[in-house]
């Protein structure tokens, strides 16, 4: 385990560009784009986050995840963690399909459960950053995807309050 801690913070060998990294930036974004095409009639825009500092942070920590999952390559790669990045991704996808399938109604986001997980497409895209950002052994990342969990989360559950209350 102190091997383990050793090589992920260590910077020795960090290079300026990783591809695996823009992959996976870009990879978690694809729903998005059709999300954007097929829900927009669905989406309520008065649904009730957090502050606006939380609302910023998770914007800023989410930039902050995507730029150093990009710009630092370090040389240590842990494939187990890479695993799990998959298998959590592959969710995230399987539930934005499932979405899709069943008319794209967008308070299904928050309010549907998956194997008793509340908010399930949030909670998967918290975790995929989290095992991206150990398996390319990138602290920086991993740092700015902490913040990013809870105020990610913290959004969320207050979405689904608000769509709960009205429904």
């Amino acid at each position: 385990m102190g091997q383990f801690i050793d090589a992920f913070f260590s910077m020795k060998g960090v290079g300026f560009f990783s591809l695996p990294g823009l992959v996976a930036a870009f990879i978690i974004l694809l729903p998005n784009f059709t999300f954007a095409r097929k829900a927009a009639a669905t989406k309520l825009d008065d649904i009730e986050t957090a502050s606006t500092t939380v609302c910023l942070w998770e914007v800023l920590s989410r930039i902050s995840i995507t730029i150093f999952l990009i710009v630092l390559e370090f040389p240590n790669r842990y494939d187990a963690f890479g695993i799990c990045a998959v298998v959590v991704m592959l969710i995230y996808f399987g539930l934005w399909i499932n979405f899709f399938a069943k008319g794209s109604y967008y308070p299904d986001i928050y309010l549907k459960s998956f194997i008793g997980i509340p908010v399930p497409f949030d909670t998967f895209c918290v975790i995929y950053f989290i095992f991206v950002s150990l398996w390319l052994s990138n602290p920086i990342a991993f740092a700015f995807s902490i913040p990013y969990a809870f105020c990610r989360m913290k959004n969320a559950h207050i979405a689904m309050r608000d769509l709960k209350s009205r429904l």
